[in-house]
Protein backbone atom coordinates (compact mmCIF):
# COMPACT_ATOMS: atom_id res chain seq x y z
CA UNK A 1 0.00 0.00 0.00
CA UNK A 2 2.91 2.59 0.83
CA UNK A 3 4.55 1.79 -2.36
CA UNK A 4 1.74 1.95 -4.19
CA UNK A 5 1.10 6.08 -2.61
CA UNK A 6 5.02 6.58 -3.33
CA UNK A 7 4.24 5.59 -7.06
CA UNK A 8 1.42 7.95 -7.33
CA UNK A 9 3.24 10.94 -5.96
CA UNK A 10 6.39 9.94 -8.28
CA UNK A 11 4.27 10.45 -11.03
CA UNK A 12 2.89 14.14 -9.78
CA UNK A 13 6.11 15.37 -9.40
CA UNK A 14 6.66 16.97 -12.83
CA UNK A 15 9.79 18.61 -13.88
CA UNK A 16 8.07 21.49 -15.73
CA UNK A 17 4.22 22.58 -15.65
CA UNK A 18 2.64 23.74 -18.92
CA UNK A 19 2.93 27.13 -17.03
CA UNK A 20 6.78 27.39 -16.99
CA UNK A 21 6.72 25.66 -20.51
CA UNK A 22 4.83 29.12 -21.64
CA UNK A 23 6.96 31.29 -20.07
CA UNK A 24 10.54 29.88 -21.09
CA UNK A 25 9.18 29.21 -24.44
CA UNK A 26 7.75 32.50 -25.08
CA UNK A 27 5.27 30.42 -27.20
CA UNK A 28 1.85 30.83 -26.08
CA UNK A 29 0.82 28.89 -29.36
CA UNK A 30 0.71 25.75 -27.79
CA UNK A 31 -1.83 24.13 -26.19
CA UNK A 32 -1.92 22.43 -22.89
CA UNK A 33 -3.19 19.51 -24.25
CA UNK A 34 -0.52 18.91 -26.83
CA UNK A 35 2.26 19.88 -23.80
CA UNK A 36 0.50 17.01 -21.87
CA UNK A 37 1.09 14.43 -24.83
CA UNK A 38 4.58 15.57 -25.45
CA UNK A 39 6.05 16.01 -22.09
CA UNK A 40 6.54 12.03 -20.61
CA UNK A 41 8.34 11.35 -23.81
CA UNK A 42 10.17 14.29 -23.37
CA UNK A 43 11.04 13.67 -19.85
CA UNK A 44 12.42 10.03 -20.41
CA UNK A 45 14.34 11.04 -23.08
CA UNK A 46 16.17 14.03 -20.60
CA UNK A 47 16.60 11.73 -18.10
CA UNK A 48 18.16 9.58 -20.81
CA UNK A 49 20.40 11.90 -21.70
CA UNK A 50 21.30 13.11 -17.94
CA UNK A 51 21.99 9.62 -16.88
CA UNK A 52 18.82 10.06 -14.45
CA UNK A 53 20.28 12.68 -12.48
CA UNK A 54 17.41 14.32 -11.07
CA UNK A 55 15.60 11.05 -10.75
CA UNK A 56 18.25 11.07 -7.81
CA UNK A 57 18.46 14.62 -7.26
CA UNK A 58 15.68 17.19 -6.23
CA UNK A 59 15.30 19.78 -8.86
CA UNK A 60 14.01 22.50 -6.99
CA UNK A 61 17.07 22.51 -4.99
CA UNK A 62 19.76 21.95 -7.23
CA UNK A 63 22.02 24.99 -8.59
CA UNK A 64 20.16 27.42 -10.00
CA UNK A 65 21.86 27.65 -13.14
CA UNK A 66 21.91 23.65 -13.58
CA UNK A 67 18.14 23.37 -12.86
CA UNK A 68 17.27 26.09 -15.37
CA UNK A 69 19.60 25.05 -18.51
CA UNK A 70 17.49 21.62 -17.70
CA UNK A 71 14.68 23.10 -17.90
CA UNK A 72 15.41 24.84 -20.99
CA UNK A 73 16.56 21.46 -22.57
CA UNK A 74 13.52 20.24 -21.29
CA UNK A 75 11.57 23.11 -23.12
CA UNK A 76 13.66 22.56 -26.70
CA UNK A 77 12.73 18.79 -26.61
CA UNK A 78 8.59 19.52 -25.93
CA UNK A 79 8.51 21.85 -28.68
CA UNK A 80 10.91 19.58 -31.43
CA UNK A 81 8.00 16.82 -30.47
CA UNK A 82 4.99 18.62 -31.02
CA UNK A 83 7.09 20.02 -33.83
CA UNK A 84 7.54 16.46 -35.10
CA UNK A 85 3.85 15.37 -34.20
CA UNK A 86 2.36 18.00 -36.37
CA UNK A 87 4.48 17.56 -39.24
CA UNK A 88 3.81 13.48 -39.53
CA UNK A 89 -0.06 13.89 -38.77
CA UNK A 90 -0.64 16.96 -41.31
CA UNK A 91 1.95 14.46 -43.75
CA UNK A 92 4.83 16.57 -44.46
CA UNK A 93 7.36 14.18 -43.27
CA UNK A 94 6.29 11.72 -45.99
CA UNK A 95 9.63 12.91 -48.19
CA UNK A 96 11.90 10.10 -49.83
CA UNK A 97 15.17 10.00 -47.76
CA UNK A 98 17.35 8.33 -50.92
CA UNK A 99 16.20 8.49 -54.60
CA UNK A 100 17.69 5.70 -57.29
CA UNK A 101 17.57 6.14 -60.59
CA UNK A 102 19.88 3.94 -62.48
CA UNK A 103 23.06 4.34 -61.39
CA UNK A 104 22.32 7.85 -60.25
CA UNK A 105 21.19 7.70 -56.19
CA UNK A 106 20.19 11.21 -54.78
CA UNK A 107 20.07 11.22 -50.85
CA UNK A 108 18.32 14.54 -49.06
CA UNK A 109 19.59 15.31 -45.38
CA UNK A 110 18.67 17.13 -42.14
CA UNK A 111 21.72 19.10 -42.23
CA UNK A 112 21.91 21.28 -39.88
CA UNK A 113 18.05 21.54 -39.21
CA UNK A 114 17.08 22.70 -35.38
CA UNK A 115 14.66 19.62 -35.91
CA UNK A 116 17.81 17.25 -36.28
CA UNK A 117 17.43 13.97 -33.58
CA UNK A 118 20.29 12.50 -31.65
CA UNK A 119 20.84 8.85 -30.73
CA UNK A 120 18.73 9.57 -27.90
CA UNK A 121 16.04 10.49 -29.64
CA UNK A 122 17.18 14.28 -28.33
CA UNK A 123 16.72 17.41 -30.07
CA UNK A 124 19.99 18.86 -31.07
CA UNK A 125 19.35 21.73 -29.14
CA UNK A 126 18.99 19.86 -25.99
CA UNK A 127 23.01 19.42 -25.75
CA UNK A 128 23.61 23.21 -26.03
CA UNK A 129 21.42 23.75 -22.99
CA UNK A 130 23.10 21.27 -21.16
CA UNK A 131 27.07 21.85 -22.51
CA UNK A 132 28.74 23.23 -19.07
CA UNK A 133 26.14 22.15 -16.51
CA UNK A 134 27.90 18.76 -15.78
CA UNK A 135 25.10 16.56 -16.37
CA UNK A 136 26.45 15.09 -19.58
CA UNK A 137 29.10 13.88 -17.70
CA UNK A 138 29.67 9.65 -18.30
CA UNK A 139 32.65 9.27 -16.78
CA UNK A 140 32.80 7.05 -13.43
CA UNK A 141 32.49 8.47 -10.42
CA UNK A 142 35.12 8.91 -7.83
CA UNK A 143 35.41 6.07 -4.84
Amino acid sequence: MSLLLFIKEAVIIAYLTFTEYETLSGNDEITEAEFNKAYPKAEIILDGVTNNFYQFNELSVDNEFRAERFKKALVAQIGNQITLNNQSESGTDRKPQSISIGSTTVNYGTQGTSDSVTAFGAADDVYLYLEGTGLLYRGVGSC
